[in-house]
């Protein structure tokens, strides 16, 4: 029983840190992903800045035919910006949703194995003090018996 409950309880510790290691690893990814997608933000914030100081220098040269050109070609970069971006963000809040799915469930899985690897502990320190009382006790009777 006691070599049972031994390999139960190596298991489940075992369990356990694998649990914990794939918990690091997923929030290790998350931030990963989190400075990867606010680095395309800043990315696309450059982008339209430039596009504004550029149509604010032809504003003030008052070069008209390259303004409206300009304006043109910043209105489609602007949109296509945009809709980029709000595609990502939605991959991004996709993907964030599922890890988030997966960190509540490992957390959970996490303190289900922390509570049976407890219980299993309890159980091997029991049979452990009860083989000990056993032993203890054959121990008086061939003591008695000499």
């Amino acid at each position: 029983m006691s070599k049972k409950l031994q390999a139960e309880v190596k298991r489940l510790d075992e369990e356990l840190n694998s649990a914990i290691a794939k918990l690091g690893s997923l929030e290790a990814q998350a931030s990963e992903d989190r400075d990867g997608h606010e680095e395309r933000l800043k990315g696309y914030r450059q982008e339209v800045d430039r596009l504004v100081k550029s149509v604010e220098d032809m504003k003030a040269n008052e070069d008209m035919a390259s303004l409206k050109e300009e304006l043109q070609v910043a209105s489609q970069s602007l949109e296509e910006v945009r809709r980029v971006a709000t595609d990502e963000k939605a991959e991004h809040s996709r993907g964030q949703e599922k890890r988030d799915k997966e960190v509540l469930g490992l957390k959970r899985a996490i303190e289900a194995l922390e509570a049976s690897s407890a219980e299993a502990k309890a159980a091997l320190m029991n049979n452990q003090a009860e083989s000990a009382k056993e032993r203890g006790e054959i121990g008086k009777s061939l003591e008695s018996l000499k």
